[in-house]
């Protein structure tokens, strides 16, 4: 009971934005707030209340870094499996089945959530910290500041003018296989040569807010390649120390391939974000072989997404 106490304030909190997304997709907004909302509530959220589930809540500096972005990755993974299994079902997507869907999941996460013991924090068996990590903790300060220049310089870079051109090449496929999906093509996923991500990412905006243009239909993967900005700092500062995780995600930040892969409707930056942070997942248990059940079980989720 106590820990049902502890948990209803951030449930209550979490359904709050729930209907605030819904109205905001339900409301004659700007596109662009509504894409965001969209990925927001499809993704992001059930994310978030899938590692507090999967992962409970920790107290360690850099594990509250790499939460958020656990949390962001698990969003892509369960747009992908929604918009993915709703793919298969006769007939085309539409926005109510993606709407029932995700309310179901956000639901069976609130209620596992609010009833597992496994969710309360457990100060007496919190994994100690090996010194890189206790030294990390003295500089909070500049740490924040240098993620927040990576982002700066990196968000300028790829957030910037998304619709500066209409859809090339692959994206234009990509796109136009996302509407094939909406309108019941049951074969479009199998005949596409790649992985499904870059037609199911713009598949869900699309059908969420009923239009799609160049900078909505982007925007999932400049923000997926963003977050990968974060998790190679994130990783640099668990293999060796925060200035050696800033230097690799500003070159990053500043790449001309890494840059361009953001700026289109492709898969590289969902692998990017993806890959990186397995790695960071199986590094931490080599270091920490604590709980290795729930972790294992989310690196193969981010492996397999």
């Amino acid at each position: 009971m106590k820990l049902a106490l502890h948990q209803r304030p951030s449930l209550a909190a979490t359904v709050a934005f729930a209907v605030l997304l819904h109205a905001l997709l339900l409301l004659n907004l700007p596109l662009i707030v509504q894409a965001v909302a969209a990925l927001l509530l499809a993704g992001w959220l059930p994310g978030l209340l899938l590692i507090e589930w999967l992962l409970g809540r920790r107290t360690v500096a850099l594990d509250r870094w790499a939460r958020h972005l656990y949390a962001i990755a698990a969003g892509y993974s369960v747009m992908t499996l929604v918009m993915l299994a709703l793919s298969y079902l006769p007939g085309g997507v539409a926005a109510w089945q993606i709407y029932v869907v995700v309310d179901s999941v956000l639901l069976i996460l609130v209620v596992l959530i609010f009833t597992s013991a496994n969710s309360a924090p457990d100060q007496n068996h919190a994994p100690a910290l090996p010194s890189s990590e206790k030294a990390s903790k003295s500089n909070p300060f500049w740490i924040v500041t240098g993620v927040l220049l990576v982002l700066f310089v990196g968000g300028g870079l790829r957030l910037t003018n998304l619709g500066y051109a209409e859809f090339q090449g692959d994206e234009g496929r990509a796109v136009q296989r996302a509407a094939a999906v909406i309108q019941g093509y049951e074969d479009v996923l199998f005949l596409h040569r790649k992985g499904p991500v870059e037609i199911l990412l713009p598949t869900l905006v699309y059908t969420l807010t009923g239009h799609l243009n160049e900078t909505t239909a982007r925007l999932p993967f400049a923000l997926a390649n963003m977050a990968g900005l974060v998790a190679v700092f994130v990783l640099g500062w668990r293999l060796l120390n925060p200035a050696a995780g800033w230097v690799a995600a500003m070159l990053l930040a500043l790449d001309g391939y890494f840059i361009g892969f953001a700026r289109i409707v492709q898969y590289q930056s969902v692998v990017i974000l993806m890959s990186v942070l397995v790695v960071l997942i199986l590094h931490c248990l080599v270091q920490r072989p604590t709980e290795l059940r729930r972790y294992l079980i989310l690196a193969a989720l981010f492996l397999a997404t």
